[in-house]
């Protein structure tokens, strides 16, 4: 599945998909004024107070603020109060939305950061093409440091929300989700490249409507490794070193 792909399905889950399939992504054709300096917006409580070149930003509600610095970057916070929404970099966005007190945060280039569907998410990215969703429930935590990886914490939008998962990436093509229909107190986590680690649901993307679980915990710690603990309650896995398997 390709970049696209995965962001659409992951925002798709927490409840805000069509945020997703449009943003562009624009690092092989930048224009010549892509420093944040001359691509900066910023708005708050329902006004945009600085417009300059590409970037682009949206908010609304009591206390919201969204600030994007970059070309082409796009910052939402909307849909509840005191939502926050920052992106830093060239083709980036934040998004937070529908539900209060979620943050959104990038900082790198064609990354994307979405919470929403609930209150009190944070979803945050450092490097470049990479994602992270965190919502469809609340007090759901996601973080990406490293390019080209996925971080999901979340439970299936309002149909069957689950809350206080946390998922985290460190590396590079790496990808953890601590996600599921009704799923609550998942942990997923990664740290190396080419690694999964996925606590509740085992096939969020494919299949994001099949069973999770709560209480699972699955870590990784090593390159080209995955780690999945769940469905079901309870299950714990590690997996330490490289090209390894659990269960």
């Amino acid at each position: 599945m390709g970049h696209v792909g995965r962001t659409g399905a992951l925002a798709a889950a927490v409840g805000i998909g069509v945020v997703i399939t449009t943003t562009p992504c624009v690092a092989s054709a930048k224009p010549p004024d892509t420093g944040s300096a001359a691509n900066v917006s910023v708005s708050a409580n329902g006004e945009t107070r600085v417009q300059k070149g590409t970037a682009s930003s949206t908010a609304d509600g009591t206390g919201s603020v969204a600030i994007a610095r970059g070309a082409y970057s796009t910052a939402t916070a909307t849909g509840g109060d005191h939502n926050r929404a920052t992106a830093v970099g060239t083709g980036s966005t934040a998004t937070a939305i529908d539900g209060s007190n979620n943050t959104a945060t990038v900082m790198g280039d064609n990354s994307l950061a979405i919470a929403g569907g609930g209150d009190n998410n944070t979803a945050t990215v450092f490097g470049d093409h990479s994602t992270a969703g965190a919502g469809g429930g609340d007090n759901n935590t996601a973080t990406v440091i490293g390019d080209y990886s996925d971080a999901g914490a979340s439970g299936l939008a309002v149909t069957a929300p689950g809350n206080n998962n946390t998922a985290t990436v460190i590396g590079d093509h790496s990808q953890a989700f601590a996600f599921g229909p009704d799923s609550d107190f998942n942990t997923a986590t990664v740290v190396g490249n080419y690694s999964h680690a996925f606590a509740g649901n085992p096939d969020p993307l494919t299949n994001p409507s099949g069973p999770g679980g709560d209480y699972n915990t699955a870590t990784v710690t090593g390159n080209n490794s995955t780690a999945t603990a769940g469905p079901g309650d309870a299950n714990t896995t590690e997996v330490t070193g490289d090209n390894q398997s659990a269960p």
